[in-house]
């Protein structure tokens, strides 16, 4: 998959230190940095942006891949989500040294068999337990990319 990026003019660079000045290096001479590491490195970020920001970069996207979105059956909005929480409000706080854009896509319909959640894609209908009126989103890979590659 890398030799295909590159074929299409991706330039790809590999490192082991993910120190702000490891990223200042690879982000030297690049204007937007768009993010899509896993879950687990989802913290690397604050050495990330402090490395975009040394090296100039103008925009910031933090990864909105890779994320699990359970860490409990009862409450899935924590976890992770305070982790990307905290990435944001440390963009905040930098607020006039690089610009951001956050997406929030949802549950990952790639990943996830639509069938778990009372879907049904064929005939374009849901059935969802509970009282209603919690909102849900919904998205897939392609579209995250569509999305990054218009903001962009």
């Amino acid at each position: 998959r890398l030799r295909e990026l590159q074929s299409l003019g991706a330039q790809v660079s590999t490192y082991a230190d993910a120190s702000s000045s490891a990223f200042a290096s690879a982000f030297c001479d690049i204007d937007v940095v768009v993010s899509a590491i896993g879950f687990a490195a989802v913290p690397s970020q604050f050495a990330m942006i402090d490395g975009a920001i040394q090296a100039g970069v103008k925009w910031f996207i933090p990864s909105e891949f890779g994320v699990e979105y359970c860490t409990s059956s009862w409450l899935p909005f924590d976890g992770p989500l305070a982790a990307k929480r905290d990435v944001l409000m440390y963009l905040r706080e930098k607020q006039g040294m690089i610009a951001h854009t956050a997406i929030y896509t949802g549950l990952a319909l790639d990943y996830l068999d639509p069938r778990m959640l009372g879907l049904k894609l064929s005939r374009r209908s849901a059935t969802l337990v509970g009282r209603g009126g919690t909102p849900m989103s919904c998205t897939c890979q392609q579209d995250v990319i569509r999305v990054i590659a218009e903001v962009v």
